[in-house]
């Protein structure tokens, strides 16, 4: 599992490279879930598993999705009030204020979830309070958390931010998105994993 990478890395993170190629690779297998007509609503790094040998091309374009126990139909009419469903670590800001979701929460969840693989944590990481959470997650734009996300990861959170719940998304627009702040960091990249990510984890 994804969730796995931090206590595997002698650094405590992922590197930046590898952390946005696991965002690419985590968006492609959200948008089939969406197109299929369902929003996942608990996105987290134990949502998603690597296949073995994990590579640069089995990230970018096989990850797949492992647990399903959270999934909605989606579009959906939406609820008055919906009852917390996901995590307190990498829900919305909706979900946490009992509305709706939908497919842009889920990638505001990846976003959280790639800002905490290249940082090794998330502001909120201590807090157990869901509105004390809620209320960091609001601001999470001025943590230094946010900031070290590339310029096109930022512009991504903030779009999908504004974004009304059941509003379809443009995932070409959202994946170019990652690939663009690839290409612009690491312009002659070799495709090369850090080595202790090479090592084949135990499938769980």
């Amino acid at each position: 599992m994804i969730g796995s990478l931090l206590s595997a890395s002698p650094t405590g993170t992922v590197p930046l490279e590898m952390s946005l190629l696991i965002g690419l690779g985590c968006v492609r297998a959200l948008a089939a879930l969406h197109r299929l007509g369902y929003i996942h609503r608990s996105v987290s790094p134990y949502s998603f598993s690597f296949v073995n040998p994990i590579s640069y091309d089995s990230i970018e374009g096989r990850i797949q999705i492992t647990d399903l126990s959270t999934v909605l139909p989606y579009p959906c009419k939406p609820r008055p009030f919906v009852p917390f469903i996901g995590t307190l670590r990498y829900s919305s800001v909706r979900a946490h204020r009992g509305r709706e979701q939908g497919p842009s929460d889920d990638i505001i969840s990846l976003i959280y979830m790639i800002a905490e693989l290249i940082s090794g944590r998330l502001p909120w990481r201590s807090v157990f309070s869901e509105q004390r959470v809620c209320e960091m997650k609001c601001l999470f734009y001025a943590n230094v958390e946010f900031k070290r996300l590339p310029k096109e990861i930022r512009h991504l959170y903030r779009r999908m931010y504004l974004t009304v719940s059941q509003t379809p998304l443009d995932y070409k627009y959202i994946i170019e998105q990652f690939q663009n702040a690839i290409q612009r960091r690491f312009p002659e990249t070799k495709r090369e994993l850090p080595m202790w990510a090479t090592i084949p984890m135990a499938e769980e």
